[in-house]
This record gives structure tokens, C-alpha cells and sequence, in this order.
């Protein structure tokens, strides 16, 4: 038997290497728990925020991407296109493409650009990226990229047909913000948090900015180890967890998963020593403790068994904390994870599953919600449910759209209806969708899709239209002020006019006397000369009187017989030259609102040009009709126009046309004093109406006009 303070010191040598074994033990067994749980942990929230993420930028992707194939197939603008492919636009056509392309910058859209189809730009809107730096072909319909440049943007190019045949373009950038947040948020996972989006370029990748890398990148897909990086799994179509090195060469824990059929590719991952962090952090407060303990347990193991046992529990409790930490870490990513599909909430879609050949119809909340019900409301949901709320009118359309996916004619089914809110109005609704499940024999089975209200942006269009409307009225308004500005001006060139006339008559009185009295041939021809110069002074100044009393006369509105008074002056002109052949063709029934003596001001300077320009023709041809509505709508004012087949003019010389004093053909050849057509533009112009003209050398003229809404 062993003394006692042997055994005594073996007992505490050998309670001291059971204690330091247990002490190792516990903390060996904590770091592995922790360790595990961390990384399963991990793992499961890194594909749950990771498939948020990856639903969410397929959302707004294909979102985008509908709105390029709304535009393109507006009836609308398809009409306009078609107007300036067939020669028949007037410019009116380019002014409403223009607007339609305005009024869809509220939609989402940053910029947007109408082709005809030899691919001449029509109208444009917004501002397109000039030079992005990184450019992705998506697989989708037509042509769609995805682009950085300074911001993630969708660049799509669609055709616009009519009868199955191309029409035009049309051409879109979107931005995608839910998406650029998702790669700045990445970082909230850790200091190395980081989420990239990349697309492949042969056996390399390229990828987007993320948060520890703002450049362009275009990397290999294989690690220098010799392993395939995360983002090569995504770009392969697979889906998963992994534990890698990544472009930096750093272990990492990321998971991975392809971004629907776009072909990009999508990693969200964080460094390994990064995750392990807060253990050691944890480890360097419980290290320093636990040699505490041992330490006092081994000098006091004989009289302090129950100060052990306490400093154990200690232990115990503090590993316990640690894994509540845990705990309150996996909470925090759940509550990131629900927070993204409140994003996709927060966009306001809703979504739809129907079984085709059973009628059953899947619908979420947010489906019923934009129509006022709940879910329970709606029970039981079959495709009925649907049909019993749309528009009839919208049914009809829509069967035709099914029709066209269901025989493999249409990919995508895209279609804008009204659809019966609760409380009795009709709500806009944009729903998109496609088959995704087709029997052996090419039947469809499943079809899946989204729904978006659109009924505020309906009113936004709408809206637009109605200030651009008061924007017109105003501008004429400001119009009538600034000639009214301009009447003191014509008063005084009235009375210089009106000065000189009298000189004028005395000196070709004189002229007369002196001619009878002048027998020399010579002398004769001189005073003929000047005759000729004070006939032609005494014309522009009788021109510039009339100028000037046209700003003076006051508007008489009144309904105006147009036809009549067509038929009148062309009587007169008859009757001056009865041996001409001429072909006369005057529109009968035309009336407008206009001042009678002004406006037969304007038919007199107008056909009576078109009488005197066409003298040398062996045929006279001279017509007045109403060409059209000018917008092509209802409440539009209507286009009046003369035709000849004259002399015509060259176009280059058109900005002349309506000035005074300015003539286009000599005096030799055609007589005036070139202020007929100034005169009747001021005239037109009083009215509230424009004139203009088309023409080409020796194929006659056109002059257009119309009248507007005039006040006195």
C-alpha cells in the first residue's frame, strides 16, 4: 500500500490527466459541433437565399423582356410603322411614334427606339448605353443581351410584324434593380459575402461587378488546383453546395444554380475563414477560461470537488450560449430570406399553374389580391374561375393566344386584360406565361405564368396623352401672343406702304404725259423703262399694303361653304382664259369655321397660283379636296389640299416659299411680286392652322393647309 501522500498524488495526478483529457474533450467536441452546425447552417441558407435571388432576377428579366414584346406588338405603332414603309406619311406618322415611345419611359423602360423596315430609326426615347462594358447574349426570342454599364441593363431588340410579315423593329433597355440589390446585399452575409452573376465565353467565364470586385472579369473555369470553380457548376445547368477554391484562389463555402434557360450562371458564396471567424472569436474568450479552470482545479482538486463540478457547469452553459449564437445566426439568414421574397412580393406579381387537360388551376395570393379576393374567396379554382372575371371581349383574344401555343406556332403567351375586381370596376392585368409540360404526342399538358396589374400605368398613358393635348393648346396660345406682339410693326409698314402710293401714281401720271410728247425711239424705250419700274414699285407697294391689312382685319368666324367658294374662283379664272383645256376637280361638301372673306383670300392665292403655273400645259390640271384627318383620329382637325401639274419647284428652295418678297422663278418667266403665299401663311396661320407644300420640278405641287380651332 502506497503512502498516503503517494496515493494522494497519484489520485490528483491521475483526477488532473482525467480532468485535462475531459477539458480537451469538451473543447475539442464544441469546436466540432459548432464547426458542423455552422456549416450545415451555411449550407442551407446559402441555397435558400441563393434560389430567392436566382427567382428574382428571372423575374425581372422576363419581365423586362415582356415589356420589349408589349411595344412591339401595340396595333398602334405597327399601324404608324406601316404608314412611313408604304410612302403615306406626311411626318404625322413620325410625331406619334414619338410620343407612344415617351409614354412608355414610365413603364420601367430607360430607353426605347422604333425602326421602319429597312431599319431607319422612326423615333427614339430616353438615353441607350452607349459604350457598356460588358455585353451578354441571353437565350431569349429575337435579340437580348444583358449589359453593365454602371448598372445591370436588358438590351432586347424585337421584330414588329403584320400578317406574318416584318415591319419593323423595335429596340429597349431596362434597368434591373431588384437584381443590382441582390449583389450589393451579398455582403451582408460577411465581410467576404459576395454574389456573382457570370455567362460563359468558350472554356472561360464572363462576369458581372460584384461587391469585392467592381471590374469586368473574365476568368477560367478551372481553379489552379485543377478543380472546377463554383460558378463553372451553375454554367453547366446544376444546382448545389460546395466547398472550393474560388477566382481568388481562397477556400470558400458556396452554393450554386443556373438563372433559368438564359444561359447565366449564378454563385452565392463566402470565404471559408470568414465563416469560421466567430468561433476562434468565441475560442479566444473560452481558451484563456478553461486553463482558468484547470489550472485551480489542480490546485485545490482535493478540497474544491464542487467548485469543479461548478466551473464545469460554467462550461457547459457558456458552449450552450455559443450555440445560441448560432441559432441567432441562422435566424438572421432566414430573415434575409424572407426579406428577398418580399422584394419579389414587393414587384407586385402574381402567379399561375393550369392543368390543361383536367381544367385544375393553381393561383397564389397575390394573383387574388389584385382583384380584391382572397384565396378562400375564390374556391374552388379551376380555369373557370379565370374565365368568369376576364372581359369577354379579352376571352376572345386570349383563346386566340392559347390556340397559337398550343400548336407550337407562339413560345411565349403575352397577353393585357381587363379582369372584374371585387368591387365591380375592371382591373388591367398583364399576364405572361408558357407551356412547360407537353405530352409524347405534342399535346400540352402544364402551362405556368405570371400576372401584373397594369392599371395605373393604363391611366399614366392615358394622363400623357391629355397634357400633351394642353401642351399643344398652350403652345398655340403663346403663338396668337407673339403675332400680336408683331402688330405694331405691321401697322408701321402699312403706313410706310401707304406713304409711297401716292408718289407712284403722280410719277406714272407724269410718265404718261411725257410718253405722248417723246417721239425719239430711243428716248421712247427709256421712258417705257421707267414706266415698267414705277408699275412694278406701285405693285409692291400695293403688296405690302395688303400685308399689312391682313394683321389688321379682325376674325369673323363663321361656317364656311369651302366647295363653293373653290368652284367661284375657279369660274373667274375660267373665264379670263375660256380657250384652255383644263380638267377641274373640286371635292364637293367641304365646310370649316373660318373668316369667308380671308379664307377665299387663300383659295384665290392658291388656285390661282396652280392656274397660272400650269398656263403652258397642253391640259390643265388643278384639284381641292380634304386629304385626311391629320392624326388619323376622331376630333382631329382635317388637311385641305391643292394639287396641280404645273411647273413645281425644287424642295431645296421650300424654306423660301412662304417669305415675303421671295420668288422661285423669275419674273419673266411667271408674273408676281412674290407675297401671295407669305399672305395666306398668315392667314392660315390666324386660324390656328399650318400650311405646306410638296413639289418637284416639272411634276406640279401640292399645298397643304389646315385651319385648327381659330378665335376671334
Amino acid at each position: 500500500m502506497l503512502p498516503p501522500n503517494i496515493s494522494q498524488s497519484r489520485i490528483v495526478l491521475v483526477a488532473g490527466i482525467i480532468l485535462v483529457a475531459v477539458t480537451l474533450l469538451v473543447g475539442v467536441t464544441v469546436f466540432k459541433v459548432m464547426q458542423q452546425q455552422a456549416e450545415e447552417l451555411l449550407n442551407k441558407s446559402l441555397q435558400s437565399s441563393l434560389q430567392s435571388r436566382v427567382q428574382l432576377t428571372e423575374i425581372e428579366i422576363s419581365t423586362a423582356f415582356g415589356k420589349t414584346t408589349v411595344v412591339s406588338t401595340r396595333p398602334l405603332l405597327i399601324d404608324q410603322v406601316q404608314r412611313v414603309n408604304t410612302g403615306v406619311d406626311d411626318g404625322t406618322a413620325r410625331a406619334i411614334l414619338n410620343k407612344v415611345a415617351q409614354s412608355f419611359l414610365p413603364t420601367g423602360l430607360t430607353a426605347i427606339s422604333v425602326f421602319d423596315k429597312e431599319g431607319r430609326e422612326l423615333a427614339t426615347a430616353g438615353t441607350f448605353a452607349q459604350k457598356p462594358a460588358l455585353t451578354v447574349a441571353l437565350k431569349l426570342p429575337g435579340s437580348v443581351q444583358l449589359m453593365w454599364d454602371g448598372q445591370l441593363l436588358l438590351h432586347a431588340v424585337a421584330d414588329m410584324t403584320l400578317a406574318g410579315k416584318v415591319v419593323g423593329k423595335v429596340m429597349t433597355e431596362t434597368s434591373l434593380p431588384a437584381t443590382m440589390g441582390a449583389i450589393k446585399d451579398a455582403n451582408r452575409l460577411g465581410d467576404t459575402g459576395e454574389m456573382g452573376l457570370c455567362a460563359p465565353l468558350g472554356v472561360n467565364m464572363q462576369c458581372f461587378p460584384t461587391t469585392l470586385n467592381p471590374n469586368m472579369m473574365t476568368i477560367p473555369r478551372v481553379a489552379a488546383n485543377g478543380d472546377l470553380l463554383p460558378m463553372a457548376y451553375a454554367l453547366a445547368g446544376k444546382t448545389g453546395f460546395v466547398k472550393a477554391k474560388d477566382y481568388r484562389s481562397r477556400e470558400v463555402e458556396a452554393a450554386y444554380a443556373p438563372v433559368g434557360d438564359f444561359g447565366l450562371g449564378m454563385v452565392l458564396k463566402i470565404d471559408s475563414a470568414d465563416l469560421y471567424t466567430p468561433i476562434w472569436q468565441q475560442l479566444r474568450i473560452l481558451t484563456p477560461l478553461l486553463l482558468a479552470v484547470l489550472i485551480i482545479a489542480l490546485l485545490s482538486l482535493r478540497w474544491l470537488i464542487s467548485p469543479l463540478v461548478l466551473r464545469l457547469m460554467n462550461s457547459q452553459a457558456e458552449a450552450h450560449a455559443m450555440n445560441q449564437s448560432l441559432i441567432d445566426s441562422e435566424k438572421q439568414l432566414r430573415l434575409q430570406s424572407r426579406s428577398l421574397s418580399e422584394v419579389i412580393w414587393g414587384a407586385d406579381i402574381g402567379t399561375w399553374n393550369w392543368n390543361i387537360k383536367t381544367g385544375e388551376t393553381v393561383f397564389n395570393e397575390r394573383w387574388a389580391g389584385m382583384l380584391g379576393y382572397t384565396l378562400d374567396e375564390l374556391a374552388p379554382i379551376t380555369i373557370d374561375t379565370w374565365i368568369k372575371l376576364v372581359h369577354p371581349d379579352d376571352a376572345i383574344h386570349a383563346n386566340e393566344l392559347l390556340a397559337k401555343c398550343f400548336t407550337g406556332e407562339s413560345e411565349i403567351y403575352t397577353l393585357e386584360a381587363r379582369m372584374r375586381h371585387k368591387n365591380g370596376e375592371w382591373a388591367w392585368v398583364s399576364t405572361r406565361g408558357r407551356v412547360i409540360e407537353w405530352a409524347a404526342d405534342g399535346e400540352p399538358l402544364v402551362m405556368s405564368g405570371t400576372h401584373v396589374e397594369i392599371t395605373e400605368r393604363k391611366q399614366a398613358q392615358e394622363e400623357i396623352l391629355g397634357l400633351n393635348t394642353s401642351l399643344e393648346q398652350r403652345v398655340q396660345r403663346r403663338t396668337a401672343q407673339l403675332h400680336a406682339s408683331n402688330r405694331d410693326l405691321q401697322e408701321f409698314a402699312y403706313s410706310v406702304a401707304h406713304d409711297l402710293r401716292q408718289p407712284f401714281i403722280a410719277i406714272g401720271g407724269f410718265i404718261g404725259l411725257l410718253k405722248r410728247s417723246v417721239q425719239d425711239e430711243r428716248a421712247r424705250h427709256y421712258v417705257n423703262r421707267i414706266k415698267d419700274g414705277v408699275r412694278q414699285a406701285g405693285e409692291l407697294t400695293d403688296a405690302l399694303l395688303a400685308l399689312a391689312n391682313l394683321s389688321r382685319v379682325e376674325l369673323r368666324l363663321q361656317e364656311v361653304d369651302l366647295s363653293t367658294l373653290a368652284f367661284s374662283v375657279m369660274d373667274k379664272l375660267q373665264q379670263q382664259d375660256p380657250a384652255r383645256v383644263c380638267r377641274i376637280h373640286i371635292e364637293p361638301g367641304l365646310r370649316a369655321q373660318a373668316d369667308a372673306m380671308l379664307i377665299r383670300l387663300v383659295l384665290e392665292e392658291l388656285l390661282g397660283n396652280a392656274w397660272k403655273f400650269t398656263s403652258r400645259r397642253s391640259q390643265t390640271e388643278i384639284g381641292f379636296g380634304m386629304l385626311s384627318k391629320e392624326a388619323g383620329t376622331s376630333g382631329a382637325e382635317p388637311v385641305y389640299v391643292v394639287r396641280d401639274n404645273g411647273e413645281g419647284f425644287d424642295m431645296a428652295h421650300a424654306d423660301k416659299l412662304f417669305h415675303s418678297f421671295q420668288r422661285l422663278h423669275s419674273p419673266e418667266e411667271f408674273s408676281g411680286v412674290g407675297v401671295g403665299l407669305a399672305n395666306i401663311q398668315r392667314i392660315v396661320t390666324r386660324h390656328g392652322g399650318r400650311i405646306w407644300a410638296e413639289s418637284a420640278r416639272g411634276e406640279g405641287s401640292e399645298f397643304f393647309f389646315t385651319l385648327g380651332n381659330a378665335r376671334p
